[in-house]
């Protein structure tokens, strides 16, 4: 944020006051003096952890950076989040823990009002149809049978016993219940780990039945722009167009899960706090200069379903295969699209669906998220020049703990 800083006379600038937000206790919705949805310490703990880790591979001699110094380099970054206080602080935090600063930088951060975002998650104001999608997606006879099962019905019970008023399942509890475990705090009585398990396991086939309907209509349409962006920056990576090697994106962790979804590479299972997913591109340093990318998720590949296991890294083609349905723009408000693809619906179930990576050699996409924030980051590096990657078939995989 720029601040002009008013003139009095002739004399100079007043100085600039530094002011440090502070949330009364008893008078904020949490009762204490944090923010309702911001950063936790544990958060802020993990995306230093992260953006040391990202340090540690790409900044250095041989590297995607010859340099830690990030105004050597600050051309080629780009840096963009909503405007959640929680996914701003992620991304500067992961990014000033990963690079040095010398002398006097501004840094652009690049954001948007949270509300006509849709770029970082699936905005039901902005693209009405999305909510027409889920609506369809839980009349479906799979998940309705999984809802109305004993084993769904039990947990609801035991839930509503232990959180009385506040056990709508899908509510705000599971943030709420998250939140608490992370950061160690106490729980009511009978909030088991075995009951946590089960909420969480619920809320995952919840999701799952919803994002997979119909070969993934609600996350395509719902971030089409986001994976849009993914694929220009490739392109513009395989074509020499961009000078932009290293970019952030921080969003959340229903950006992580739908973006996977939309990839078809979702494990099914909900984003943990800081989790990262890395889309990497390489060329080939022979005369052939081919394209490929391969997929991380918290320091462990996901292998797409159209790469050859035999390989260690896929043709980049599998992926922007996976990304065609962004060539064209989903619509986000014709109902004619419902009848497209789903045949004759009854459209008195579905309201409101109406209103509405040259450096050239690797693009990696990071997204660190869940409830304290999400980032995701694109660079390029050359693959030989990486220790770290230039040999995938002998090198140790990262332990669970590397994120």
């Amino acid at each position: 944020m720029n601040m002009m800083l008013p003139i009095l006379g002739n004399t100079h600038p007043l100085p600039l006051i530094s002011f440090v937000e502070k949330f009364d206790a008893g008078e904020n919705l949490l009762g204490g003096s944090c923010p309702l949805a911001g950063l936790l310490d544990e958060g802020f703990e993990q995306h230093i952890a992260n953006g040391r880790h990202l340090r540690e591979a790409y900044l250095g001699p041989g590297k995607l950076f010859n340099t830690l110094d990030l105004a050597a380099v600050i051309d080629k970054t780009y840096f963009q989040s909503d405007n959640e206080e929680r996914t701003v602080m992620s991304g500067q935090v992961l990014v000033s823990s990963m690079f040095n600063k010398t002398g006097s930088l501004t840094v652009d951060w690049h954001t948007m009002d949270y509300k006509a975002d849709q770029f970082l998650k699936i905005e039901p104001s902005q693209c009405p149809i999305t909510t027409g999608f889920q609506r369809v997606a839980v009349k479906a006879q799979e998940y309705q049978d999984y809802n109305n099962s004993i084993d769904t019905v039990l947990l609801v019970e035991e839930m509503e016993e232990v959180f009385g008023s506040y056990a709508h399942l899908e509510g705000p509890l599971f943030d709420c219940l998250m939140t608490n475990l992370c950061s160690e705090k106490k729980l009511p009585p009978g909030a088991t780990e075995d009951l946590t398990n089960r909420y969480t396991e619920w809320l995952e086939q919840t999701v799952s039945s919803q994002y997979s309907f119909e070969n993934g209509i609600l996350p395509k349409t719902g971030l089409q722009k986001l994976v849009r962006r993914i694929k220009e920056r490739i392109n513009n990576a395989t074509t020499q167009q961009s000078p932009v090697t290293f970019a952030v994106y921080s969003g959340h962790d229903n950006t992580i899960m739908p973006l996977l979804a939309a990839l078809g590479v979702w494990d099914q299972k909900w984003a943990s706090y800081a989790s990262m997913v890395s889309i990497e591109l390489y060329k080939e340093t022979n005369e052939t200069g081919n394209f490929f990318f391969r997929i991380i998720y918290n320091g462990k590949e996901l292998r797409h379903p159209g790469c050859d296991s035999d390989n260690e890294l896929c043709p980049l083609q599998v992926l922007m295969e996976a990304m065609a349905f962004t060539n064209e723009e989903l619509p986000c408000t014709a109902q004619a699209m419902f009848t497209d693809v789903f045949g004759a619906v009854n459209f008195k179930n579905i309201q409101d669906f109406q209103y509405g990576i040259w450096v050239g050699i690797a693009i990696i996409c990071f997204l660190i998220g869940a409830v304290s924030g999400s980032l995701i980051t694109f660079f390029a590096t050359k693959k030989s020049e990486v220790p770290a990657y230039a040999n995938l078939q002998t090198r140790e995989e990262p332990g669970d703990d590397m994120f």
